[in-house]
């Protein structure tokens, strides 16, 4: 009876606990973040987590509207002004002048080993506007606490270290969306200053990013940020904020956060990640093809202590990569028609780029963009051709080497002329005015095996050969009439 009586006790006692504001032991929170949100089949994404057990809170800025009794001076916006988000929507704040800050509730702190952690990042346009770059140190933003409702505000302490991390940048026409970032070892300390000079930082040329840039150009990418709360915070009625106490106004020396997490430790935490990993920051995931068409790929992150669990789920879409083939029909020794054979599963209306190139000057055009293209080469030697195309933003490319000989050098050296080497479906075959009579072709492999043979009548001087059922490698092209035999070596490719 006494043993029932106490369970009793536990259980009301563990139904009062977490019915309380700010319990540290009966909660567990996590938001799963992944980069990038969309993704070329075969690329990598990196998976993070914010949260776990003992939380006092996430925000995630998802309803749009900042969390019950917090603060901002000026209203943020969360209409995601400066691109593409860690985690959907973000607090970012543009306007006013003077101090802009996000305040929030006082929460009892009474244990030791709390942390803050967030995503957080600077404007990256050197233009006024929404998403217009810092250009000071002094306009960078500092993490404060108080225990006086705020009354007094005092900076973290600690060393302002700067993530280290990927940053990803490509062009697509629709900057600054392609300013991405992944973090492997978050930032630390209490301010994080822009670069002196940032106006350098917008509009990069395509396909250079930050290259050649110093460490501290990750604060213009989300990037995660981690700061331990010091002792003297720990207190039952503890509030922080992110102050900005310098910036010139509407549209300029603009930054954001999300994701932010209020922690501390419980006793025992477990993370499981729906693929197996048991960390919050995981190893990067390779997302394959899966058909040839897009799809959707999700990871759900479960943290779990002796009490409770919580769970979040991110979805990627992955976009699949052209099957890009060349077609080809040789014309004549010289002059080649290119055809885009290429297929792509994305949806229907999907805007498709092509780009062709030769491989030399010596072809005319030289280059082109047109789904099928006739070449003429006026040089003879061996010119890779390439195909890229792009769909729905992922390129992929084939490629076929083309070996060209002059009609000159062909009447030069044989009465037959044989094109092209290497083949990947017809060979033409031509006959001299002088070669009269019956004329067989036999086609041999490398060992002299007999693997085709076609019939020229007396009448024609030219046939076409279809070849695109040999496998690839070395073959040999017999021809003999009444009088004569001779024999030519050509190149079957897939």
């Amino acid at each position: 009876m006494k043993k029932q009586v106490l369970s009793l006790f536990f259980s009301a006692l563990f139904i009062l606990l977490i019915m309380q504001s700010n319990v540290l032991t009966a909660q567990c929170q996590v938001s799963a973040i992944g980069y990038p949100m969309n993704v070329c089949a075969g690329d990598n994404i990196t998976l993070s987590a914010t949260g776990g057990c003992g939380i006092i809170l996430t925000e995630d800025f998802e309803d749009t509207t900042l969390a019950p009794g917090w603060s901002s001076s000026g209203p943020p916006v969360f209409s995601n002004p400066c691109g593409l988000g860690p985690s959907g929507v973000y607090c970012w704040f543009e306007s006013t002048s003077g101090t802009r800050e996000l305040v929030t509730e006082s929460y009892d702190l009474t244990v030791t080993g709390c942390k803050a952690t967030w995503y957080m990042r600077y404007g990256a346009s050197h233009q006024q506007g929404p998403c217009q770059n810092p250009d000071h140190p002094d306009k960078g933003v500092t993490l404060q606490w108080s225990t006086d409702n705020g009354a007094t505000w005092t900076d973290f302490p600690g060393v302002n270290q700067y993530p280290t991390g990927h940053n990803h940048y490509t062009d697509n026409g629709t900057y600054p969306d392609d300013f991405l970032g992944t973090t492997t070892t978050p930032g630390t300390g209490g301010q994080w200053d822009p670069t002196p000079g940032g106006t350098h930082f917008g509009n990069y040329p395509p396909g250079q990013g930050s290259q050649g840039h110093q460490p501290s150009d990750n604060t213009y990418y989300w990037h995660l940020y981690e700061s331990h709360v010091p002792q003297a915070a720990l207190t039952s009625n503890t509030s922080f904020r992110w102050a900005q106490f310098l910036n010139d106004g509407d549209g300029q020396d603009t930054w954001g956060v999300d994701a932010i997490a209020i922690t501390c430790p419980s006793s025992s935490i477990n993370v499981l990640w729906s693929h197996g990993p048991t960390v919050l920051n995981p190893p990067s995931v390779t997302l394959p093809d899966q058909g040839g068409a897009p799809y959707d790929t999700c990871f759900t992150v479960t943290v779990s202590d002796t009490i409770s669990s919580a769970t979040d789920t991110v979805c990627i879409n992955v976009i699949p990569l052209p099957n890009v083939k060349i077609g080809y029909d040789w014309i004549q020794s010289d002059m080649i028609t290119y055809i885009d054979e290429s297929t792509t599963n994305m949806p229907p209306g999907t805007t498709t780029y092509r780009n062709w190139d030769f491989g030399t000057s010596h072809a005319d055009p030289a280059t082109s963009t047109l789904d099928t293209v006739t070449v003429q080469y006026y040089q003879p030697g061996a010119y890779t051709t390439t195909l890229s195309v792009v769909a729905g933003g992922c390129i992929a490319s084939d490629s076929l080497i083309t070996t060209i000989t002059s009609m000159e050098e062909i009447e030069k050296n044989t009465p037959v002329k044989i094109f092209p080497s290497p083949v990947r479906e017809h060979i033409t075959i031509q006959l001299p005015d002088e070669i009269r009579g019956k004329t067989l072709v036999s086609i041999l492999n490398i060992n002299g095996t007999l693997v085709k043979t076609h019939q020229i009548n007396d009448s024609q001087n030219e046939t076409r050969l279809n070849l695109s059922q040999l496998s690839a490698g070395s073959y040999i092209v017999r021809i003999n009439n009444d009088s004569q035999t001779w024999h030519y070596k050509i190149m079957v490719v897939n």
